[in-house]
């Protein structure tokens, strides 16, 4: 799931104890490094480590 799916997020409905597991480049640009940001501020707001 990517940032932009991050909105499927709320259906799945995940579970404590699951992760989340990011299979991408690491951000190289301005834009990438805010959607990065909103990414784990997200996944830190879900509960879910990275």
């Amino acid at each position: 799931m990517s940032f932009y799916d991050l909105e499927e997020l709320v259906e799945i409905n995940p579970q404590p104890g699951s992760y989340y597991i990011l299979s991408a480049s690491e951000p190289f640009n301005e834009e990438m490094e805010i959607d990065f940001e909103r990414l784990v501020n997200w996944l830190s707001h879900c509960g879910l480590p990275q």
